[in-house]
């Protein structure tokens, strides 16, 4: 997702706790980063799981709330 601006993740309180809950969604079976690009303006959103299905709706949650967040703090 391409951002403005690289807000500490742990300052994205609604993205922090949808990243958890989707952690907790995806169990033993997945496992997810989140991280801001070094080199370019972007949050990397990796998902690993067994359903893609449910890897794309969970990364497009997690993307759509996070640049929500740091548009209204940026």
């Amino acid at each position: 997702c391409a951002v403005k601006s690289k807000i500490p993740l742990e300052n994205l309180i609604g993205t922090t706790e949808l990243i958890k809950k989707a952690e907790q969604k995806l169990g033993s079976g997945g496992r997810i980063v989140v991280r801001y690009s070094g080199t370019e303006d972007k949050l990397r959103i990796m998902i690993e799981g067994k359903d893609k299905s449910v890897i794309e709706n969970l990364a497009d949650e997690i993307g759509h709330l996070a640049i929500s967040e740091i548009e209204k703090q940026g």
